[in-house]
């Protein structure tokens, strides 16, 4: 009934064993899992600050202010020395002929801002210090803003410092909710915080109790979310490797870049420059020791899949990661 008994075992022992290698070869192959980091919830959600910047500065008037903000980064490029040299050491008689000032006071009250995602083929990719050139000079505009109102505040003129602190606050928040890259919403936080640290300088000057405690709790809630959720996740994401410690964290946490390129990672910034960070694994995934050719492998497998998302700032973060030449991988590091 059964034919040759001994050969039907054979044969099932044979399948057995193929399914197990084809089982083994595919994990082989397949990306490193994610760490109990990667799949923490805290680290796949969306940064929010406890303590809105609608608190300290209003922002309601409609429209984009980032046609004004890249009028103001024109007037940076034209005299670049210029405000470097306000920013370190200048006094309020320099000012007059820093034309970029004027726009960021009037794009203050404006609610919203596309400034870095209006050229993402630009400013999404591979940069010296991770800062593209436009958010370099839109920072320098807004640091040469907040000099100004320390400088008045300084000498006594208490409502135009609160005029040009709050410009400068704004554009950092309007930055913070942009937030292409890591860099926009570091330095978004930084023009904030330095803002708002003389805002309550004046409000404890003033006697005015409620806006001090409102300017300490929001400066306490970006200390926090900087320390708890974007220090953490940028020290995994920006290592570059280099050094046996350095390598290890990398090789360690490779799986962790791969789930964050995902759907599963609801914080779109994450997303791209974990994205950029697998543009780099296609060069380097940790080195002496460390590291799987599996992760490399995959990882221009994976760029090839995320150049199609429908999300237009995700497949620009695939291309970028795409044409990353290994000269220009060098040449960062």
């Amino acid at each position: 009934m059964w034919g040759n008994l001994q050969g039907w075992i054979v044969a099932g022992v044979l399948l057995i064993l193929m399914g197990i290698s084809g089982w083994t070869l595919q994990q082989i192959n397949a990306p490193t899992p994610p760490t109990r980091f990667g799949l923490d919830p805290k680290n796949l959600s969306v940064l929010e600050l406890s303590v809105s910047p609608g608190s300290i500065v209003r922002m309601q008037a409609p429209g984009d202010a980032g046609e004004l903000y890249l009028q103001a980064i024109r007037e940076v490029r034209s005299d670049r020395v210029a405000y470097e040299r306000f920013v370190e050491r200048g006094q309020l008689s320099d000012a007059r002929n820093l034309k970029a000032v004027a726009y960021i006071l009037e794009a203050a009250p404006i609610a919203s801002m596309s400034l870095l995602t209006r050229n993402p083929e630009k400013n999404i990719g591979y940069f010296k210090m991770f800062t593209p050139e436009d958010l370099a000079d839109i920072k320098l505009a807004g640091k040469t803003v907040e000099r100004i109102g320390l400088l008045q505040q300084v000498n006594g003129r208490t409502e135009q410092a609160k005029e040009s602190l709050q410009a400068s606050f704004a554009l950092g928040a309007k930055m913070f909710k942009e937030r292409l890259i890591f860099m926009e919403a570091f330095e978004g936080l930084g023009l904030m915080n330095g803002a708002a640290e003389i805002l309550r300088v004046i409000a404890q000057q003033e006697k005015n109790i409620n806006q001090v405690a409102t300017l300490e709790s929001f400066l306490e809630s970006t200390r926090t979310l900087y320390e708890q959720r974007m220090k953490p996740m940028w020290s995994i994401i920006s290592s570059v490797g280099g050094t046996p410690a350095s390598n290890r964290k990398m090789s360690e946490h490779a799986g962790d870049i791969f789930h964050f390129t995902t759907q599963a990672q609801q914080e779109r910034m994450w997303r791209v420059e974990s994205i950029l960070k697998l543009g780099r694994f296609r060069f380097h995934v940790g080195g002496q020791g460390y590291g799987r050719l599996a992760d490399q492998t995959q990882a221009s497998a994976r760029l090839k899949v995320l150049v199609n998302d429908p999300d237009r700032y995700v497949s620009q973060a695939a291309r970028s990661a795409m044409d990353l030449t290994s000269e220009d991988y060098h040449r960062i590091q």
